[in-house]
């Protein structure tokens, strides 16, 4: 089966580990996969398979990082005829965009869209295929319905359908052009059934994959934590510095914890844009707890981290289905997480690891009690320890998918 795959790029996030994990377990026996990145970098790009076939990049494909931040410098870049009248032939997008409109940014990427990015079999003529997965969220679904002809079209979402708010009118439109939507947890699945029920038929949970015994082994190699000799407690969090990730309630939470006698240090392990970097620090510093946050950057092997650390925490204020959390469980590290969509479906209620409120109050108390508990902690490595880890074979239920399309 010819299969074309669509992303965005490569970091080192959630969505694009599962990406290279989802790649590596396709069978080249039964599956001729093309994959279509929209800009080729990021550093993970050394990791695709190389059974893959990597097409070259969108000319356009800067659009895909297209952001309320950068849009003005994104749209120079594009090219495209007609780009000086742009909003001229447009203006209730402009109307909707100045007053901050739900679903104003997806209405200007797809027509953006479709006037800078040509269609797929214009920029890459000779390529047809049996189905194509837009793998990298909506952008990648609103490029596969608009771009791509080919009979079965599937769109994989690894997000929380409520935020940021998006105009369902839109969304609905483009689910009908998919022969099927993917969602990573049931959560999510039976979010979006709620929230389109004349479409349920199309929805389907599509666990991402885990790559058991290659973290297994990368959690014995590399580097540990920085400040070996450190006695103190150490936390770890592995994601994006952003705000969607809950960054900007550490300093406070570090800020309790220390005012409560306890000794503990907060690794976070990602990276993120400048300007969020910086407020951070600036946070740290201004409650006095510079010392107790320690950033190191993207970190390309974080198991070694986490297989040392007292605590993994997920602050988080929506997700889909982090793919960090699972790794952690498949460490055996315990866990305390935010109470985002997904969390007690991945913790299994909470018999996992913890699950509080997003408030700096909440994961305070909540860490806190981890930490000073042991008992607690090992409860937690010991549920974990006798947990079977999902087996699934990504080639059956790609075909089984496919074949009810």
């Amino acid at each position: 089966m010819k299969l074309l795959v669509l992303g965005i790029r490569m970091d080192r996030g959630g969505t694009e580990r599962a990406l290279i994990s989802f790649l590596e377990a396709l069978d080249p026996s039964q599956f001729q996969v093309d994959l279509l990145l929209a800009q080729q970098d990021g550093p993970l790009m050394k990791e695709i398979p190389p059974h893959i076939t990597l097409l070259p990049p969108m000319k356009n494909g800067i659009l895909f990082t297209l952001s309320r931040r950068n849009a003005v410098s994104v749209f120079r870049k594009l090219n495209f005829q007609g780009k000086a009248t742009f909003f001229s032939r447009h203006p209730s997008l402009l109307s909707d965009l100045l007053r901050r409109k739900p679903g104003a940014g997806e209405r200007l990427f797809i027509t953006l869209m479709k006037e800078s990015c040509r269609l797929f079999s214009e920029e890459y003529p000779g390529k047809t295929y049996d189905a194509a997965l837009a793998f990298s969220g909506d952008r990648t679904m609103f490029y596969l319905c608009d771009r791509v002809c080919c009979p079965k079209k599937i769109a994989w979402l690894h997000f929380d359908y409520r935020y940021p708010t998006r105009n369902d009118e839109i969304y609905a439109a483009y689910f009908r052009r998919c022969q099927a939507v993917l969602s990573v947890s049931e959560a999510c699945t039976a979010l979006l059934t709620e929230r389109f029920p004349s479409l349920s038929d199309r929805f389907h949970t599509f666990y991402n994959r885990l790559p058991q015994e290659n973290i297994r082994t990368m959690a014995e190699a590399g580097a540990s934590f920085p400040d070996p000799l450190y006695s103190g407690f150490r936390i770890l969090s592995v994601m994006r510095i952003c705000h969607q990730k809950g960054c900007d309630l550490i300093p406070h939470v570090l800020k309790r914890l220390k005012d409560a006698g306890i000794s503990a240090r907060w690794y976070l392990a990602g990276d993120g844009e400048q300007k969020d970097v910086k407020a951070l620090r600036r946070k740290a510093d201004v409650l006095g707890v510079a010392d107790r946050l320690v950033l190191l950057g993207g970190v390309g092997n974080p198991y070694p981290l986490m297989k040392a650390c007292d605590l993994f925490v997920l602050p988080s204020r929506y997700e889909g289905m982090p793919i960090t959390v699972e790794e952690a469980k498949l460490l055996g590290v315990p866990i305390l997480c935010t109470d985002y969509l997904s969390a007690r479906e991945q913790l299994f209620g909470g018999s996992l690891g913890g699950i509080c409120r997003f408030s700096v109050s909440s994961l305070a108390s909540a860490i806190a009690t981890l930490l000073l508990h042991p008992e607690l902690r090992n409860r937690y490595r010991k549920h974990l320890a006798r947990l079977a880890p999902r087996q699934q074979d990504v080639n059956e239920e790609l075909l089984r998918l496919l074949a009810h399309c």
